[in-house]
């Protein structure tokens, strides 16, 4: 059977494993059971928002997900908000100091001012 199933909402077991900062389940799901990262909610969401989304950063998982798929930073949901918007305000210095470290993560060639919170200002 496959593990690439939702809820009546469209939140993949992705969804959920991201938004509860479960990393190593994150990490079987994709390269395991082949669980597609670039899977949306019902309202656009990707797995990444849910991952920034989290009560406390989870650095170890971002880097995981933007490793596999870069360019699901720049995917929006449906009210036009990237991946990045979703970070709470307490953590941005925490986000921004993890992306200037790693510019790696960012996808070659891509503009994220798209997304309206990319610099937090500290």
């Amino acid at each position: 059977r496959s593990l690439q199933c939702c809820n009546r909402f469209g939140e993949s077991i992705m969804h959920m494993a991201c938004r509860r900062s479960l990393t190593d389940v994150v990490v079987f799901l994709a390269e395991e059971a082949g669980v597609s990262l670039r899977i949306r909610d019902d309202f656009g969401r990707t797995p990444l928002h849910d991952a920034f989304w989290t009560g406390e950063p989870n650095l170890c998982l971002i880097e995981f997900l933007l490793k596999r798929e870069p360019d699901i930073i720049l995917m929006k949901d449906k009210r036009g908000h990237c991946p990045l918007e979703y970070v709470r305000k307490d953590h941005w210095e925490t986000w921004t100091n993890f992306l200037l470290e790693r510019p790696h993560l960012i996808v070659q060639g891509s503009s994220l001012r798209n997304c309206r919170l990319i610099i937090f200002v500290k």
